[in-house]
């Protein structure tokens, strides 16, 4: 779960020669949007028609997060003893056309000053580590605004920006916060240990407390009111209608064996409108798009289940093994499995392989994941980030 946080904890940067590719197919945030639906529902470029013509087109090396838009990606690059850098890549063929390193980002000196999240709402670079969140010029690096407290996610949704911070060692203040994309100003903040990323779902946003055994706090998007608790601790998805729980159980303390994990539909008064087993597994992320969910699953096989959103009724299985990231685009399902280093392209609808892809010299020691921008695949292991273009 934690390699999957990591890959899309990333950049959102709309430049302004960007702001059109942004509004066709960007992958702009962790979990795409704003509801982590990890649903790219503007690209049409990748179909069922020419999958079979992907192939690698550039790679670049040492990357811990990516996101992209039609004509740029924007990756965290760690650095052999020193601080991580932010630099910019032409999604054409990957080469560097900008660099950006703490002492530029304005970022403090230390040992925590590395970038550990980004976002990009109005063409504006946001870059935040443990201690500060900044914003700049996204083209010439200038300083838009400074907001002190740190983040290690950041979601957009016009027009706050909402922070998630956990951390196990001394880290600075921790705080979640509501800041004004143009100005930073803080326009709410709620003290403790928020360790994974806010959804904005149902008019609401939901913050998971604590990273082991926490609960759910539900807020006013704009006041920041806690509207309730709720005793789940889980990933959050859904629209501007529906929430929910996306529930790893994983192994527990004492046990050799992962615990059943389950998806379910929450009201916003916790109550389950309807729960699916997902039997025992321990990564993967959940997918919504075409009203359909998306899941990793081991209750039939291990592989990936379709269920209706509606209702949790299940469509159909590819039995393609344990997932640790997937994302939907133009009616396909993008199924990595990061044990084998594999790729597999499934045909939303029906649960069809269409193409299994084996990424050379993948190695999943550290940030893995998958995401889907302007005509190209974009696989984040180990090695590196590669990507295949038809």
């Amino acid at each position: 779960m934690s390699r999957i946080l990591a890959i899309l904890a990333v950049v959102l940067v709309i430049g302004a020669s960007d702001v059109s590719a942004a509004t066709v197919s960007t992958w702009s945030m962790f979990g795409h949007d704003a509801h982590d639906s990890s649903f790219n529902a503007n690209e049409s470029t990748l179909g069922s028609g020419n999958v079979r013509l992907l192939h690698v087109a550039w790679s670049v090396g040492r990357v811990s997060s990516a996101i992209a838009t039609d004509q740029r990606v924007y990756i965290i690059q760690p650095v052999l003893l020193s601080p991580s850098k932010v630099v910019v890549l032409n999604a054409a063929d990957g080469k560097v056309l900008l660099t950006y390193t703490p002492a530029m980002l304005r970022l403090q000196r230390g040992a925590n000053d590395s970038p550990m999240a980004l976002a990009h709402p109005d063409d504006t670079l946001v870059v935040a580590n443990l201690r500060e969140v900044v914003a700049l010029n996204p083209h010439t690096g200038a300083l838009r605004w400074y907001s002190a407290g740190g983040a290690t996610s950041l979601v957009a949704n016009w027009p706050a920006l909402y922070t998630g911070k956990g951390c196990q060692n001394p880290c600075g203040i921790l705080a979640s916060y509501a800041l004004d994309v143009q100005t930073g100003r803080k326009i709410w903040s709620h003290a403790g240990n928020f360790g994974q990323t806010p959804a904005a779902l149902n008019g609401l946003l939901y913050q998971t407390v604590g990273q082991q055994s926490g609960t759910t706090h539900v807020y006013n998007q704009s006041s920041g009111r806690l509207v309730g608790t709720l005793q789940i601790n889980a990933r959050w998805l859904g629209d501007s209608h529906r929430a929910y729980a996306f529930v790893l159980v994983g192994r527990q303390p004492g046990s050799a064996t992962p615990g059943r994990s389950w998806i379910g539909e929450i009201a916003p008064n916790g109550v389950a409108v309807w729960k699916a087993d997902l039997g025992r597994i321990v990564a993967g992320n959940p997918v919504l798009a075409y009203n359909t969910l998306f899941l990793p699953s081991n209750r039939h096989h291990p592989g990936v289940i379709a269920l209706n959103a509606t209702n949790g009724r299940y469509l159909w299985g590819a039995d393609v093994g344990p997932s640790s990231s997937m994302v939907v685009a133009n009616h396909l399902l993008y199924v990595l499995n990061d044990a084998l280093g594999r790729v597999d392209i499934i045909r939303a609808s029906n649960g069809v392989v269409l193409r299994s892809i084996k990424v050379p010299g993948f190695n999943n020691r550290g940030a893995t994941g998958v995401m889907v921008a302007g005509g190209t695949l974009y696989v984040l292991g180990g090695n590196g980030l590669v990507a295949y273009k038809a």
